[in-house]
């Protein structure tokens, strides 16, 4: 599918909704997804969630890499964060609150001074990770210019002069995750995002006690082997419920599980599901499911089948001529079903999220 439009463009590249700008009116013809992932259209930003289920079953299960049927809270809490192994381990070398930050750069890479004269850098190196807990950036030091001051790059240039920071350790050998990005949704359903420095095998809670969705969690800083060396799990408190979960060897969680913040609205363009295993011939019928019904209307804990399909050994590609609207806080998933067991399953949904009008 390749959605067209003939966008607008201000003096600053940027794609407006009117149609004259300082009397000026400047035109392409490129397709608008392309101008989403480049970010040329304001209120505009990609999405995309994968999924990895190993073993299908009779039963209907969830695209995530527990299995069974994904659950997320029923209302809002805090959570703990936990590997398996404890090589997933962070060391916090330096902390304090920044004087300054400024920054220069453009496109995607900045790059960032910070100034704390209360803190010594001497024991700071290129390729620690910094943190910057105010704005919950992360960023890689790349120069000590002095004791009290320190260059990083990163990917943003919308940062808070004034604001705590932590710096993690890389000079450390050995492998495992040092430090996970939670991107959750509050009791409002509002996006947030906080960092998890890790200790093991042993529970780090979260700061946040509102967290009623999660949509993600990345490993952002690694050791020698750029990936968690055990299971990174996301649980609450009492460790009985999982919320996400990191394979061993990967980075990022493959829970086939996305909320709508507030605030934004969803256009599903397409989904893909694929199935496979040792013993050929055994298939695999899979739904796109979402909390919102064929008009775009948010349904209150009711799932509705937005497309579905079967796979044998194969790999399928759905794409919608008409998007699918999911409006504020929609949970959206991908479920499937086999009357074998053992096949694998993965998959993908992919879109844009705008700014609700």
């Amino acid at each position: 599918m390749e959605i067209s439009r003939i966008p607008v463009y201000s003096d600053a590249g940027k794609i407006l909704r009117e149609m004259v700008f300082n009397n000026k009116l400047q035109t392409a013809q490129i397709p608008f997804l392309y101008d989403v992932v480049r970010g040329k259209i304001e209120s505009f930003v990609p999405m995309r969630m994968t999924g990895y289920l190993p073993s299908a079953d009779k039963t209907i299960q969830d695209l995530h890499f527990l299995g069974g049927s994904y659950t997320p809270p029923d209302s809002p809490m805090q959570m703990q964060m936990v590997s398996s192994d404890a090589s997933d381990f962070g060391v916090v070398s330096v902390s304090g609150t920044s004087e300054s930050i400024t920054v220069t750069g453009s496109g995607d890479i900045y790059t960032l001074t910070l100034t704390d004269s209360l803190t010594d850098f001497s024991d700071v190196s290129p390729g620690d990770c910094l943190l910057l807990d105010g704005d919950v950036v992360y960023a890689v030091v790349t120069n000590v210019v002095d004791t009290h001051t320190l260059q990083a790059e990163t990917y943003t240039n919308n940062l808070q002069e004034f604001q705590p920071y932590r710096i993690i350790d890389d000079s450390a050998s050995g492998p495992g995750a040092r430090v996970v990005m939670v991107y959750y949704l509050d009791s409002n359903y509002d996006l947030k995002s906080e960092f998890i420095v890790m200790n093991g095998t042993t529970p780090v809670q979260t700061v946040a006690n509102d967290i009623l969705r999660v949509n993600r969690i990345f490993a952002i800083c690694n050791g020698s082997n750029n990936a968690p060396v055990g299971q990174i799990s996301l649980t609450s408190l009492d460790g009985l419920t999982t919320y996400r979960a990191i394979e061993p060897g990967l980075n990022e969680d493959q829970d086939c599980f996305f909320t709508v913040p507030r605030g934004m609205v969803l256009y599903i363009t397409k989904w893909h599901i694929c199935a496979g295993y040792s013993v050929t011939g055994r298939y695999v019928r899979a739904w796109l499911l979402t909390t919102s019904d064929h008009y775009g209307r948010y349904i209150l804990g009711t799932f509705s089948i937005k497309c579905s399909a079967i796979v044998q050994d194969s790999s399928m590609f759905i794409e919608f001529q008409t998007p699918v609207r999911c409006p504020p806080r929609t949970d959206i998933k991908i479920s499937v079903q086999s009357p074998e067991t053992g096949p694998a399953c993965m998959g993908f949904i992919e879109g844009w999220l705008e700014i609700e009008s």
